[in-house]
This record gives C-alpha cells, structure tokens and sequence, in this order.
C-alpha cells in the first residue's frame, strides 16, 4: 500500500469549504489556486457546472473528510 502525501491545512479548509456549499463551490472564490488544482489532480475533487466553474467533492474527498471528522 503507498501512501499518498498529507493534504494540508489549505486543502482540508477548501474540502470542508466544498462540503458546506453543497457542492456547490465556485472556483473562483478560491484564493488558493495551488491547493484546489492538487486536491483536483489527486482524485479528491473535481469541476463541474457552467463552464466547469463549479468545485464539487469526488466519492475520494468525502471519503477523505468523512475520516478527518471523525479523528477530530
């Protein structure tokens, strides 16, 4: 099993930003471009809507979150 890299403080803020918009988060409101273009590249998120302008969380990031919940 190969672990992947921690996610850090700015992606774990953006998934649960994603969460608590439904899903719904447009990408332009995100100042840290860096963070959601990894979490994108690593499965745990994805675009979607109008012109794929919308951050929505992929079955991995729930996943993810619903762990990083638990733990805290």
């Amino acid at each position: 099993m190969t672990n992947e890299p921690a996610v850090g403080s700015e992606g774990r803020a953006l998934l649960r930003r994603i969460r608590l918009c439904c899903n719904q988060y447009a990408a332009q409101q995100e100042d840290d471009r860096r963070a959601a273009l990894d979490l994108g590249a690593r499965g745990f998120l994805q675009r979607h809507g109008p012109n794929r302008s919308l951050l929505a969380l992929t079955a991995k990031g729930e996943a993810f979150l619903d762990k990083l919940m638990r733990c805290e």
